[in-house]
């Protein structure tokens, strides 16, 4: 007999067992416990695991764009900001790249001495205007009061690693941002995020000055082939530091004219000087000019060409206010052009 199985005495067996709903479980083990008048506390919420104080928003971007968002929203928005990335190689290097870029960052990760930590940690606390590059060592176990935003530069690889990092702002009841930076290469991972926590639709998109974000990239870009050189050199003088070692044991006279190293080439240290003196000269520069009247050049005053600074949090609730305005209005557009045409009908 199909879906029955027959024992030896005869006796029929459903080899069928049905499924039990989420509320016969409870009411089962209920009966197996024995409570009387129990009470079931149902904790599973529509934004599961971030707090509702919690504003969260994404940029999409190519992997080369992330830097020059970064450095746009640290200098548009500045803040008391975490920025959390994947692996150790991605904090020292965007720690390296924003210290050129006169950011003053303090990295954090499992390798550095803990003494180093703590001491950046404290750092981190005392500065309004702080900025900490981490790992995930940094989002849970820590309580850092006052963190205006969380940047995700990297998605992270779970929705729990999400969680744990946006909740290092908002907490006790007050308000916070997060900004998940995806590359298209991460859109796997955002979306596996967003069906864990339940999420019915998308981040909204944080509003970026595409007019400022143009400098902005000449300015990363230039920092950023400072960045190459300067491993170059760091490279070129290990290996050299490591053959003088192998030759010093092995008892060898090595000629340094048989030995080309790239950190004897002048042309890498005459490169970076030549970058440096212009990323100097940029960085002394207005980022967010405002404009110049040549109709009345006397009447410009310096600090009014120069775009103030914005809070990050209210420019979002301002973009989330006029984008559900517009879809207000067009819906009302769509609620009128549908009653036009019954009328139409009609006729």
């Amino acid at each position: 007999m199909k879906g029955k199985k027959v024992t030896k005495r005869g006796k029929i067996i459903n080899r069928k067992v049905n499924k039990m709903t989420s509320q016969q479980k409870i009411k089962k083990l209920i009966n197996m416990i024995g409570m009387t008048d129990p009470k079931v506390v149902d904790i599973t919420t529509e934004n599961l695991g971030t707090a509702d104080s919690l504003t969260e928003s994404r940029i999409t971007c190519s992997f080369e764009q992330k830097d020059a968002y970064l450095y746009y929203i640290l200098k548009r928005h500045p803040g008391r900001t975490i920025v959390f990335c994947n692996s150790i190689g991605s904090v020292k290097r965007l720690a390296q790249l924003l210290g050129l870029l006169k950011c003053v960052p303090l990295p954090l990760h499992a390798s550095m001495p803990q003494r180093q930590r703590l001491k950046n940690l404290e750092r981190f606390r005392d500065d309004p205007r702080g900025v900490l590059v981490a790992t995930d060592v940094a989002a849970r176990g820590l309580d850092i009061p006052d963190v205006d935003h969380v940047i995700h530069y990297q998605v992270p690889r779970t929705a729990e690693n999400y969680v744990h990092r946006s909740g290092r702002t908002a907490r006790a009841c007050k308000e916070g941002l997060t900004i998940l930076m995806m590359e298209p290469a991460e859109a796997y991972s955002y979306a596996k995020i967003c069906r864990t926590l339940n999420k019915t639709s998308e981040l909204a998109t944080f509003p970026v000055s595409s007019h400022s974000l143009a400098s902005i990239k000449e300015l990363v870009n230039l920092a950023r082939e400072m960045d190459g050189l300067m491993l170059k050199k760091r490279r070129a003088t290990h290996a050299q530091g490591w053959r003088d070692r192998v030759a010093k044991e092995m008892d060898m006279i090595v000629d340094d004219d048989d030995v080309p190293s790239a950190h004897m080439d002048p042309a890498i240290d005459k490169a970076l000087k030549v970058k440096k003196k212009r990323l100097d000269f940029m960085l002394s520069r207005p980022l967010f000019p405002k404009g110049f009247s040549f109709k009345y050049p006397t009447l410009n005053d310096p600090d009014a060409l120069v775009m103030p600074e914005e809070n990050a949090l209210q420019v979002m609730k301002k973009s989330l206010e006029t984008g559900e305005l517009k879809r207000d209005k067009r819906k009302g557009k769509n609620d009128a052009l549908l009653k036009l045409e019954k009328r139409f009908k009609k006729l």
